[in-house]
């Protein structure tokens, strides 16, 4: 069972989504091109993003164990099933008006800026997620090499130290021995 606080997120965010498409709609009206649109498209793709996620959480949510199901029939709870027909059913048609209303959004400015724009603003944000992706795979390598290095150099320090350490307390021993030791020194 997946509790209705995780329900009512899913299907806010495809509200939210569902939003963002109408004031897409409402700013490619006036819009004299694709850039004076971009904010509300990047928020619309989120948004969709979003609601995506939020249904993957669901479908990968560990379900309830048999103890936790006998005690949620003992206390009452009913709750929100995640298998129950109303859940499901608003799921589904949430994704579906979704999905209908950006293919007619893409409809509008592909009719508006040219055959293949809305392809085209997919493609590059694709792109660039992946790119951005990649940029942060690499810095998270990189970093962990510089951590490695940093680890490696403090190291040398430490030895070198301890070997400075033991030469300076060798060379007081040899002096203090012969101090001690030297009859006709002094």
């Amino acid at each position: 069972m997946i509790d209705p606080i995780t329900i009512a997120a899913g299907v806010s965010a495809f509200k939210l989504a569902s939003n963002a498409i109408s004031t897409a709609r409402k700013a490619l009206e006036t819009a004299d091109d694709v850039g004076s649109i971009a904010g509300h498209i990047d928020t619309l793709l989120n948004a969709r993003a979003s609601a995506k996620k939020s249904l993957r959480a669901k479908k990968n949510k560990k379900k309830p164990t048999r103890l936790q199901k006998i005690l949620r029939i003992r206390t009452g709870d009913s709750g929100d099933d995640d298998t129950s027909i109303a859940t499901i059913a608003n799921e589904v048609l949430e994704k579906k008006k979704l999905d209908r209303q950006l293919e007619n959004l893409a409809i509008e400015i592909d009719n508006k800026f040219g055959r293949g724009t809305w392809d085209e603003i997919t493609e590059v944000r694709k792109t660039r997620i992946q790119a951005k992706k990649k940029a942060k795979e690499q810095a998270a390598k990189d970093a962990k090499i510089h951590e490695e290095e940093q680890h490696a150099m403090w190291m040398k320090v430490l030895r070198e130290t301890g070997k400075l350490i033991i030469f300076v307390i060798a060379v007081g021993g040899m002096a203090w021995w012969l101090w001690t030791n030297c009859e006709g020194c002094g």
